[in-house]
């Protein structure tokens, strides 16, 4: 929120400092001054264990708080011991183990679904979880997770257990103070076998829904520009795939593909509408007596079409000096085009 003010901003792009991973000395401290100060007791071993198990492996440290955690949750009296570090999973398994308990334990029946729909929302897919472009967390906005089967009370109530185990964080984002929610620590993503199971069944269907996502994101930051939504053979595609999505859609997506179809229904009408009041003035209809220009037949009883003599028509054969020449008898000729224009505003052939 520091890049919102102008002073603020530019002090702190002055004093940035890069912050790089913790040597095992650093980390060895971490862990014991802190107790230490405040009279808790580590088991001899403890802390090189942990150090051993946390290794150099980059992004370490929230496996290692949390399994910290875990470990002072299993503690004898004031004194953290081996058997609560590995009574936790250790470093790798500790979080894994954590939201599997919640999950399972903590979870009724009705709501493991939606915290299956919440963790799977906060994961940005990359090719594999083991491959170089692995998933990773996402910042998700709170409107993605309300479904029209998850009212919203429901889905506080789940969002609060997995807060309270530290699992979940939620947090508001200018402007509007918007909530949004994300993991706590990335290492969720990697470690819990559960999740990584969740996100093979159907990647393929998670990434077109992480796409749908924010294409809709887009479409609600240009206030709903009916210029954003999908059409053609892109709404087609959408509209087969969500009839069965590895996850339901939030209210939003819904509305934004509802409003796709409607744009479409909308835009068809008005141009069968426009088809219809324009008649022959776009494009005289074929067999329409204005084309006679072009050498196409007069419709049978057009009245700017040829008559027979002797029945009031308007063409006549006349010999002059031997030679046979076609003459229009003009004024009525003039009265029938006239006749022949009435007609074609409103519609004619």
């Amino acid at each position: 929120r520091c890049a919102q003010y102008e002073g603020l901003r530019e002090l702190v792009s002055r004093r940035q400092e890069y912050i790089g991973a913790m040597s095992r000395d650093e980390l060895f401290r971490v862990i014991v001054l802190p107790a230490a100060r405040d009279d808790w007791k580590i088991q001899e071993g403890l802390v090189e264990l942990m150090l051993d198990d946390v290794g150099d492996e980059p992004g370490a440290l929230p496996l290692l708080s949390h399994a910290l955690l875990e470990t002072w949750q299993r503690r004898r009296g004031r004194t953290m011991t081996l058997s609560g570090y590995k009574e936790s999973g250790g470093v790798r398994g500790a979080i894994a183990k954590t939201a599997e308990t919640v999950f399972r334990q903590r979870l009724t029946v009705a709501q493991q679904p939606i915290a299956r729909m919440i963790f799977m929302r906060l994961t940005e897919l990359g090719e594999s979880v083991d491959s170089e472009t692995p998933d990773t967390r996402r910042r998700a906005l709170f409107s993605e997770l309300i479904t029209r089967s998850t009212d919203v009370p429901t889905l506080e109530a789940v969002l609060n257990i997995l807060v309270d185990s530290r699992l979940v964080m939620t947090d508001f984002i200018p402007p509007g103070e918007v909530k949004v929610v994300e993991v706590c620590h990335e290492a969720l993503i990697r470690e819990w076998p559960t999740l990584r199971d969740w996100l093979n069944q159907d990647r393929e269907g998670l990434i077109r829904h992480r796409q749908l996502t924010a294409d809709v994101n887009d479409w609600l930051n240009l206030n709903r520009d009916p210029g954003a939504l999908y059409r053609g053979a892109k709404l087609e595609q959408a509209l087969a795939w969500t009839a069965d999505p590895p996850d339901p859609l939030s209210v939003v997506e819904t509305e934004f593909l509802d409003a796709g179809r409607v744009a479409v229904q909308e835009e068809a009408a008005r141009a069968a509408r426009l088809g219809r009041s324009e008649g022959c003035r776009g494009e005289p209809p074929l067999g329409c007596g204005l084309r006679r220009c072009r050498g196409a037949p007069f419709p049978a009883g057009c009245p700017a079409g040829p008559r027979r003599p002797g029945a009031g028509g308007s063409v006549g054969l006349v010999a002059a000096g031997g030679r046979g020449r076609r003459a229009l008898q003009s004024g009525r000729f003039r009265s029938a085009d006239r006749d022949h224009d009435r007609r074609f505003q409103g519609g004619c052939g």
